[in-house]
């Protein structure tokens, strides 16, 4: 009997057998918009003067901690300071075991006068607070803080390179490496074109793109592996076609169910958890669709015509005989 991971192809429906063949079509698409994407953040550095709209975390501010005895939402606390601030605050609400709640306001660079302001317009607004503090971030600490990330990104691409080359093969490591450059590209110059504050939860979202693309990368390669070893000999293109159309039902119901939490802080959250949640739900779909049409066809492309040995080895697994080693007549 066939084992359950040589399932017939046979058994596959149309749609999952057709999915990967029009991978050409794909994959030069892609490098089309990541040119594209090239392009906007090249425009957006010749315009502001960087690519990205950098936050306090990176280029400095201030950060304002209030405590208030009833409940209040980001929206309100930025309603209430819309006018007193040029750019939103970053706002987060954390409530405390006591029934209280800490408010922590995050700005551009304001005067001790205006903070003073601030928490004036809050007390009219939201009622009784009690100020907690407030914490200058320097731009020179942004600065350091900014090229130290791209240096802890960069070291986090050259280790999944030397590891996945490892796993697998160096072609399925430059593979895996170019999907999650795809994937940071995307959702970066998105956030560029669209000028979302970028600070350090992005950071935190850019990383769990990066785990989560990496990890469904590596679903389709190890089942790659397997079907080296059942369809030996087949075209590297065909056992490719195969191993993402086997996965394609556990990829898809994966993303579906990570999105619903996703898009639900996306529409429910505050301005701090929505860019949050915007980075990771476009990372997720970017890395979804760069698995199959980045990171297989920049393996196959790699690797060459074939993934296997020589000789074809039908789906049905080969019974081995055995023969005595001597028969003597009775």
């Amino acid at each position: 009997m066939m084992k359950p991971d040589q399932r017939d192809v046979a058994e596959l429906s149309a749609w999952k057998e057709n999915f990967f063949r029009p991978w050409r079509f794909f994959f030069r698409l892609s490098l089309a918009y990541m040119g594209v994407a090239v392009v906007v953040l090249l425009v957006n550095t010749f315009r502001f003067g960087s690519p990205l709209n950098l936050g306090i975390d990176f280029t400095g501010g201030v950060s304002l901690q209030y405590r208030v005895k009833q409940k209040v939402t980001t929206g309100q606390i930025e309603q209430v300071l819309k006018d007193i601030l040029k750019k939103t605050p970053g706002v987060q609400i954390s409530p405390q075991a006591d029934q209280s709640y800490v408010v922590l306001v995050r700005t551009e660079p304001i005067s001790d006068e205006e903070i003073g302001k601030i928490e004036e317009r809050l007390r009219e607004k939201i009622g009784e607070i009690e100020s907690l503090g407030s914490e200058r971030l320097s731009p020179a600490f942004g600065k350091e803080l900014l090229i130290g990330s791209l240096i802890a990104l960069v070291l986090a691409f050259i280790l999944l390179l030397i590891y996945l080359g490892f796993r697998f093969n160096l072609p399925f490591g430059v593979g895996a490496v170019a999907a999650l450059v795809h994937d940071a590209l995307m959702t970066i110059a998105v956030f560029s074109l669209l000028q979302r504050e970028v600070n350090l939860p992005f950071l935190g979202a850019i990383l769990t793109i990066l785990g989560y693309s990496l990890n469904d990368t590596v679903v389709i390669f190890d089942r790659v592996r397997e079907n080296q070893k059942i369809y030996r000999g087949m075209h590297a293109e065909e056992v490719m076609r195969i191993s993402v159309a086997q996965t394609l039902g556990r990829t898809v119901n994966t993303v579906v169910s990570t999105l619903f939490p996703i898009f639900s802080i996306l529409i429910l959250g505050g301005t701090t958890l929505q860019s949050f949640a915007l980075a990771l739900a476009i990372g997720i779909i970017s890395g979804t669709y760069s698995t199959w049409f980045i990171a297989c066809p920049v393996a196959l492309l790699i690797e060459g015509a074939k993934l296997g040995e020589k000789a074809y080895v039908p789906t049905e697994p080969q019974v081995e005989t055995r023969t005595s080693a001597a028969s003597s007549p009775g």
